[in-house]
């Protein structure tokens, strides 16, 4: 398995190379904010990469949760839901292909969400697999016992990281569900061992992660390039290395806006995969293209309009 390197050099993740191009110098918040783009597989990353101590402290000091986090988790359920609901019935549907509908409606199918913050997409499994064993991970405590407040007393919300949750003995599960996670974890391939661990033979993950080549969300800029606490940056070519590197064959990616990706846990991985590559000027495009659409995207309207100048004056 090809390992990152974390330090003062500067060395892709994926692949080792050293030859970069500068993707973004600057974050949310007129904050300096360096990403990367490889010109070889097409990774883009963080620059200078932070130490793995610097990313603990950030979540375990409450930092990002105070600065980013919604504290009203109910409009945050109500706004997910729905979009959630479809996304949960979509991957039953592709599941389907694979797997029994007696299994799939049965006790015996176990699904844990790595990451499940208020709770709206296991409430959607709750509703499509209707007998399914459903369990969430969650760090933060609050937004844990809000998640458990509506998912019932079936459903278990374990307020842990995936490392700690790792280490109890736990029986283990068909399917493993990521849902803007993998964007912010510092060693992605460690990450995914776990997950692999945690699954049954054949078993299944499904991650949805920011598309650096899609106009994906926030305001006033492509947001998901502008944040400090998003480590690496995925397109298609390059979570299919990834994930295949950790043993796992992407059965399907849907691009049209996040990255949506049903893979398979596998010993019997095509080289292809091994070596998937995007190609950095692309990258580049989509990221200068995506930039100019979503300013001018502000002037089309008061309210953003509104929203840009705040931006300007307040920053984030």
């Amino acid at each position: 398995m090809v390992k990152g390197h974390y330090g003062t050099d500067e060395i892709c993740y994926l692949c080792r190379s050293r030859d970069f191009a500068i993707l973004s110098e600057k974050g949310r918040g007129k904050i300096l904010l360096l990403n990367k783009v490889c010109k070889k597989c097409g990774l883009a990353q963080r620059s200078p990469r932070p130490t793995h101590e610097e990313v603990l402290s950030y979540y375990k000091n409450g930092t990002f949760f105070y600065e980013n986090q919604d504290r009203n988790y109910e409009r945050i359920f109500r706004g997910q839901y729905k979009n959630y609901w479809q996304i949960a019935a979509g991957l039953k549907t592709e599941l389907a292909k694979y797997i029994s509908e007696d299994y799939l409606q049965s006790k015996s199918f176990r699904i844990l969400e790595v990451g499940s913050h208020c709770g709206a997409f296991l409430s959607a499994c709750k509703e499509i697999f209707t007998r399914a064993d459903i369990s969430g991970i969650e760090p933060f405590e609050d937004i844990a016992l809000f998640s458990q407040s509506k998912l019932g007393d079936n459903c278990n919300i374990h307020v842990a990281t995936l490392e700690d949750f790792s280490k109890k003995e736990i029986e283990p599960y068909d399917i493993i569900i990521s849902i803007a996670v993998l964007e912010h974890v510092y060693d992605p391939f460690s990450f995914m061992n776990i997950i692999r661990r945690l699954l049954k033979p054949n078993g299944f993950i499904f991650f949805n992660v920011p598309n650096m080549h899609s106009h994906s969300t926030g305001w006033p800029f492509w947001y998901d390039w502008y944040l400090k606490e998003h480590l690496f940056h995925f397109s298609a070519p390059t979570i299919t290395r990834l994930f295949a590197q950790s043993g796992f064959l992407p059965l399907k990616i849907d691009q049209e806006k996040k990255l949506s990706v049903l893979a398979i846990k596998s010993d019997n991985i095509p080289q292809k995969a091994l070596e998937a590559e995007d190609d950095y000027k692309v990258v580049l495009q989509s990221h200068s293209k995506f930039k100019r659409a979503h300013l001018f995207h502000q002037f089309t309207s008061p309210i953003r309009f509104t929203k840009f100048l705040l931006f300007l004056l307040l920053g984030h």
